[in-house]
């Protein structure tokens, strides 16, 4: 993994070598690690101050797909905004380990996402189909469903996750639909990334020495659709029906995954939802 020298304090980037092709602005190659970072970087930048956001429209492309792809992140506080930046390809192994191998290839996705730096809460908003997130490992976070129907993308597409529990949609965007398997097992509670509202995205969280869980309850069938699930709250679970918890100690609200049913964020929590665009 490369480390490269950021312009400001509140930063954090990382790339990973790889021989295959670089992102390049314009069809225009690009032949170090540090200038298709830096190419990305100033473009996603230029586009968020300016507040352009182009509806993600990349798809499946022959010349930028596979394993072993170069990994580009950045997070930057500009002002009363925090910005995130990734070509969506995760900093860690990725279409390996599956069960029932995935038939869709994972391909870069540059993107950007601007958030606001200190979100407020709102009501529940649910979440529609694909990235409601971006992950710190570059990656794109999706909300439980793997169908507009309503079947629970860690049921049924489980055998298709990866060794660290993700895996591409047929846009060949990779995304995580329950907590990465990478993460260290040492640092519980951890930051994984940020959801579109800017609200904070965690790990498994103890408090008080006890798991936060979900409080929805399956009340039918074999718990492979979300209909099977009612939001429930009582004194035995504690997350919200966005899957979101008020830390007390100087973390605020952050969504958390669970061990159970919806697993991932199923919504919005927010007062002001934001979009991922396509740097372009």
């Amino acid at each position: 993994m490369i480390k490269i020298p950021a312009k400001t304090p509140n930063v954090k980037q990382t790339t990973k070598r790889s021989a295959a092709p670089p992102f390049a602005r314009h069809n225009r190659q690009l032949s170090t690690s540090f200038l298709i970072l830096q190419e990305l970087i100033e473009m996603a930048l230029q586009q968020a101050k300016m507040n352009e956001c182009k509806s993600p429209g990349y798809t499946c492309s022959d010349e930028e797909c596979g394993t072993g792809l170069v990994s580009v992140f950045r997070e930057e506080v500009d002002g009363e905004y925090r910005i995130l930046i990734t070509n969506g390809i995760p900093d860690h192994d990725y279409s390996t380990g599956a069960t029932r191998p995935n038939p869709n290839e994972v391909c870069r996705h540059p993107s950007y996402m601007k958030v606001p730096l200190n979100p407020t809460k709102g009501s529940f908003t649910p979440s529609g189909m694909g990235p409601v997130g971006i992950a710190l490992s570059g990656g794109f976070f999706y909300n439980h469903l793997s169908t507009p129907m309503g079947d629970v993308a860690a049921v049924v597409e489980a055998e298709s996750f990866d060794s660290c529990s993700g895996h591409a949609d047929p846009q060949c965007r990779y995304h995580y639909h329950k907590v990465p398997n990478c993460l260290n097992p040492d640092r519980p509670c951890e930051l994984v990334g940020y959801m579109m509202d800017g609200f904070p995205v965690y790990s498994y969280c103890d408090v008080d020495g006890v798991r936060l869980t979900s409080c929805y309850k399956k009340v039918s069938g074999d718990g492979s659709m979300q209909e099977h699930f009612e939001y429930q709250p009582d004194e035995d679970c504690q997350l919200d029906e966005a899957n979101g918890y008020p830390f007390e100690d100087g973390r605020g609200y952050g969504y958390v995954f669970s061990e159970n049913y919806p697993f991932v964020m199923r919504g919005f929590m927010g007062s002001n939802i934001t979009s991922i665009c396509e740097v372009y």
